[in-house]
């Protein structure tokens, strides 16, 4: 299993981790967890790893969000080459899609 892998799972059973979660159970068994067992340091290390990640995505979702109107303004500025700030509006939505 791939570190990525290993981590999302440790990422879900931290956030599942109930004794009778049906979410993290099946996860616990998987990283050779006991029912009750506690994460290693690694595994919670892991998991919040991939916490950050995912706050790093969405704050530059966020980021995103906030700039494409003022990359909107810009498509029919006379300052720009034409097309040039419509093709990098164009790949702000499309970051955002990616982000969603």
């Amino acid at each position: 299993m791939s570190r990525h892998s290993k981590a999302m799972l440790c990422n879900v059973l931290w956030h599942h981790q109930g004794g009778s979660s049906p979410v993290g159970q099946p996860i616990r068994e998987i990283l050779g967890l006991g029912q009750h067992d506690g994460m290693t340091d690694e595994q919670l290390s892991e998991a919040k790893w991939i916490d950050r990640l995912i706050a790093d995505a969405e704050a530059s979702k966020a980021a995103l969000y906030v700039a494409l109107p003022f990359v909107e303004d810009c498509e029919d500025a006379p300052e720009y080459k034409p097309g040039y700030a419509k093709k990098i509006a164009a790949q702000v939505r499309a970051a955002i899609g990616e982000l969603r």
